[in-house]
């Protein structure tokens, strides 16, 4: 029943805005983890809202919900796991000493504002849960009310006494309007107010570092002296110097009141204009005598001598201070304000901020700072994280699908265009394998890859992008080498050596920024006369863009890549989305064979090799006679397009005996073992029926341009309605799908021939 008693009592707690001091003691004594330091808080963000971790490239890296849970695109952050891990490293860190100041390093359009933006709102959101909780000291003081007496408004009883009088007397719940109020101006925790032994006594559970970190702010110090003083002398109402009773009696004038973390009112976060120094805002003018205002009675003899903390730095206090690209001109302050253990002076008195320091630059400006003279100090004081340009495809066109969607609203977008667009930026900013000397060492450590030298020297950017994205090995090298499934698992298995090679080039000093592709997603739709986006528009662009306005566009003025690189670029990417649509028109004409080739296999396989190779038989139908030569040939054109010899038909059949696996059905190992003889199988189907796939396109043109099908049969109408609409239920339009059978049409000898 008791228990039951404090729990119904601690939730009460828990929803209360407004709580008076023993309140909230009662509440973080239950609660200890309430009581935190900046990073310690801002941590505790992340972790609230779930945290998932996976291992890639040989590293065990970390995602956090909390940075994708906005909806605006500018507050969410896509991929950089690896950023994110270092993040999270540098967070620990600073919660047992918060001595340095977090420091983003990456290109333009890195994302690195948006990591800020998207941790911003993380915060903002978890202020307003419960766990979130954040409480600041606010003094308060009635006006006409005589402090020796009952504070507060109670009812009477006949006698004229107080009816179920609080446990303790406070000011806190009276109505503001009858309230002179001072917030605490560095949003001190209530714990603060404790002396060290009162801290351990009732908060010894809480294992912050504030508790012995922190100071409470100056202008709390001098507000609680002259309540002293006047308690003591003028009411007479303090007579022992005892730690608990001096607080309970300063209780009386403390409110704790929840507050939520905002960036439009810079609650709990401020950000710091580019050139600004937060000290310049840290404190006010004074203002003449005749123009302030009194203040509490009971402090009119020391409010002209309490100092107030404003600005960025009072903003930001017990949260975060973000200083984007805003780092030269501060430099001094950064190096002092942390070497000075977040000390700050405000008309002689020290404040000691509670607040994590945060900031993003570019590595141009950086590199400018590393020649200031202040530099050595200041770099002992900052953590560096480098923020790369992304490196998935899948995840950069996620980045794109934020813009798309908005355009989408007023414009057609094609199918694919985010994912061809994001494989160029990706291969843009990727690096030849085996190109590094510096790292030769590495490779040679690993004989099995170092054998593969040649092999991997060649493998294109395209190719690439593609074993970073989702693990997809190459099976040709750009010179048409091939590259064996036993080799591929070699360089599926030693991946990660081949990304290292480049960790700290790759994506963090050149290549393609978000802020380029804007521009030039931008510009295409200006361009376009029939108001959508498609891969092949954009291709043009960006072809049009390398040949002519190299000057216009800082990915395409790297010192060691000229235009001609760029350009076999495009013409990588254009040999993938020619794959890619490939595949759809197949399947939309039907023209994929699929179950055709498979079925072949299986009675080639199971009821022919079998047969002939496992049961030393002949094949034979009903009649007993003896087909074996006219089944395998008729399944072999097929298959291969030609008939086989008996050494390449027990070469198959011992190929299928020892790659089968008994966990799959026979279908599934069918499928897999013969993989490359399938998709072999379907390409030259495809190519003999060029004239067919000829003769659709040009119908599905017609149809859609003119909608009149009178010289066809029904049977064809259909046919032909059919994969149009097919072609619609995939995202294609009329302009967009004209566009695309035109593309194919254009290129139908390369297409048969795939």
């Amino acid at each position: 029943m008791e228990n039951n008693k404090d729990n119904n009592r601690l939730e009460e707690l828990k929803k209360k805005a407004i709580l008076s001091l023993g309140e909230w003691k009662e509440l973080v004594m239950a609660y200890p983890k309430l009581i935190r330091n900046a990073p310690e808080y801002i941590l505790d963000a992340l972790e609230y809202w779930g945290v998932e971790k996976y291992s890639k490239f040989g590293k065990t890296l970390m995602r956090f919900k909390a940075l994708s849970l906005s909806d605006k695109p500018d507050e969410r952050l896509i991929g950089h796991e690896q950023v994110q891990t270092r993040l999270y490293q540098s967070l620990k860190t600073l919660c047992k000493n918060n001595s340095k100041m977090i420091l983003l390093v990456g290109p333009n359009g890195s994302a690195k504002s948006t990591l800020w933006n998207a941790l911003a709102y993380a915060l903002e959101a978890y202020s307003k849960t419960f766990e979130g909780s954040r409480y600041v000291i606010e003094w308060v003081f009635p006006y006409n009310q005589e402090l020796s007496k009952p504070m507060g408004f109670f009812p009477l009883d006949e006698e004229g006494n107080i009816i179920n009088q609080p446990k303790e007397e406070t000011f806190a719940f009276m109505d503001d309007e009858k309230l002179e109020r001072i917030r605490c101006d560095s949003s001190s925790n209530p714990a603060l107010l404790y002396t060290p032994e009162a801290r351990k006594k009732y908060f010894g559970k809480s294992k912050t570092r504030l508790l012995e970190d922190e100071e409470l702010s100056p202008q709390s110090y001098m507000i609680i002296k002259e309540l002293l003083q006047v308690y003591k002398t003028k009411k007479q109402a303090l007579t022992t110097d005892d730690p608990d009773d001096v607080l309970k009696l300063i209780s009386r004038h403390v409110r704790i009141k929840r507050v939520e973390i905002s960036r439009v009112y810079q609650e709990g976060i401020a950000v710091i204009d580019p050139n600004s120094d937060p000290r310049a805002f840290a404190n006010k003018e004074r203002v003449p005598y005749y123009m302030r205002k009194p203040g509490p009675e009971i402090l009119k003899n020391i409010m002209e001598k309490i100092p107030e903390l404003e600005g960025p730095l009072s903003k930001a206090s017990n949260g975060l201070l973000i200083m984007e690209d805003s780092l030269e001109s501060i430099l001094s302050f950064i190096s002092q304000f942390l070497n000075d253990k977040r000390k700050i002076n405000i008309y002689g008195e020290r404040y000691k901020i509670d607040v994590l320091l945060a900031g993003s630059i570019n590595p141009e400006k950086l590199s400018l700072i590393k020649e200031s003279p202040e530099y050595n100090r200041f770099v002992s004081r900052i953590d560096i994280i480098h923020v790369p340009y992304l490196l998935e495809y899948s995840k950069e066109a996620q980045v794109y699908k934020n813009k798309m969607d908005i355009l989408r609203q007023d414009y057609h977008i094609a199918p694919h265009t985010e994912e061809i667009f994001a494989l160029f930026s990706v291969m843009t900013r990727l690096r030849p394998i085996f190109a590094n000397k510096n790292y030769e060492k590495e490779y040679e450590e690993n004989k099995r890859l170092f054998k593969l030298k040649d092999k991997l020297k060649n493998i294109s950017p395209l190719q690439k992008a593609k074993m970073y994205d989702s693990l997809e090995m190459p099976k040709k090298t750009m010179d048409g080498k091939v590259i064996t499934p036993e080799e591929q698992e070699i360089i599926k298995e030693n991946i990660e050596i081949i990304f290292n090679e480049w960790t700290h080039e790759e994506g963090r000093t050149y290549g393609i920024s978000y802020r380029e592709v804007d521009s030039i997603i931008d510009r295409a739709l200006m361009e376009s006369h029939t108001g959508f986006l498609s891969p092949i528009s954009l291709m043009n662009r960006l072809r049009y863009i390398i040949k002519t306005e190299g000057q216009d566009y800082p990915f395409l003025q790297s010192k060691q890549y000229g235009i001609d690189h760029y350009l076999k670029l495009l013409e990588q990417l254009e040999e993938e989305y020619f794959n890619i649509v490939n595949l759809e028109i197949r399947d939309i004409l039907e023209l994929n064979f699929l179950e055709q080739i498979v079925y072949s296999l299986e009675t080639y396989i199971l009821e022919g090799l079998k047969v002939i190779f496992s049961e030393k038989s002949i094949i034979k139908n009903k009649g007993g006679t003896d087909i074996t030569q006219t089944f395998l040939e008729s399944r072999e054109k097929i298959i291969f397009g030609r008939v086989l010899d008996n050494k390449e038909r027990e070469k198959l059949w011992f190929k299928f005996a020892g790659e089968y696996d008994s966990s799959r059905d026979k279908i599934d190992n069918i499928k897999e073992i013969f993989n490359f003889q399938i998709k072999e199988a379907q390409s030259r189907i495809y190519s003999e029926k060029r004239n067919e796939l000829s003769h659709n396109l040009d119908d599905m043109i017609f149809f859609i341009e003119h909608e009149k099908l009178e010289s066809r049969t029904d049977e064809e109408k259909n046919k032909i309605i059919e994969s149009v609409n097919k072609l619609y239920k995939k995202g294609y339009n009329k302009y967009s799908s004209l566009e695309l059978l035109g593309y194919l049409k254009s290129n139908l000898d390369k297409l048969v021939n795939k």
